[in-house]
C-alpha cells in the first residue's frame, strides 16, 4: 500500500509540478538548465536560488556562483564560505578568489598570507578546460603571485625554475607584467 502511494504522488507530481518534496528531486543537470534559463533571462533571483541549491549538491560552479552573488550584495563573510567550498570542490577561479580575500583582507577577512598563497598556487595548479573573462585574470594574478613566492622565498624555498613555471603561465593567461619574468 505504502509503495501504491508513493508511485500515485510521483505521477501526480510528474503531471501537475513539484508538490511532494519527496517526489521533486532535482538533479544536478535540470538546476544548471534551469540556472543557464535564468542568466539568459537575467532573472537573478532564480540564478541565487538555482546557484544554492547546486552547492547544496556540492557542484563547484553553483558554490562559486553563489558566493559571487553574496559578495555583489557586500556580504563578504558569507561569500568566503561558499567560495571556500567551492574550491575545495577544485574550482580555480574559486581558489583565487579566496587567495585575494586572504592576500587583501576583502570586506574585513583576517589577512593571512599563508592562506592567501596556498589558494593561489592549487588555482594555479588546477587545470579546468573552460576559464571566463574573470575567472581567467584571478587565475593569471594567482599564478603571478604564486611566481613571486618562488622568486622572493616567501613562505617556500627559493625556486627560479618553479617561479618561472608560474608567470609562464600568467602570461598565458594574458597578464602581460608577467611575461619575460
Amino acid at each position: 500500500m505504502k509503495k501504491f502511494i508513493f508511485n500515485a504522488a510521483t505521477a501526480l507530481a510528474a503531471m501537475f509540478g513539484c508538490i511532494i518534496a519527496t517526489a521533486c528531486s532535482e538533479s544536478v543537470d535540470d538546476l544548471l538548465i534551469e540556472q543557464g534559463r535564468a542568466i539568459r533571462n537575467y532573472d537573478f533571483e532564480k540564478v541565487r536560488i538555482t546557484s544554492e541549491k547546486l552547492c547544496k549538491k556540492n557542484n563547484s560552479l553553483g558554490c562559486y556562483m553563489y558566493g559571487g552573488l553574496l559578495a555583489k550584495g557586500k556580504n563578504y563573510r558569507q561569500a568566503l564560505i561558499f567560495l571556500e567550498k567551492s574550491c575545495k570542490l577544485n574550482h580555480m577561479g574559486a581558489c583565487a578568489e579566496v587567495g585575494i580575500y586572504y592576500l587583501h583582507g576583502v570586506g574585513g577577512t583576517p589577512t593571512d598570507t599563508t592562506k592567501a598563497y596556498e589558494h593561489f598556487k592549487k588555482a594555479c595548479n588546477l587545470s579546468d578546460t573552460w576559464i571566463d573573462g574573470d575567472s581567467r585574470m584571478n587565475l593569471a594574478v594567482a599564478c603571478y603571485v604564486t611566481g613571486t613566492q618562488y622568486i622572493s622565498g616567501s613562505g617556500v624555498p627559493v625556486d627560479n625554475e618553479t617561479a618561472s613555471l608560474y608567470f609562464t603561465k600568467a602570461c598565458s593567461l594574458g597578464l602581460q607584467q608577467a611575461c619575460g619574468m
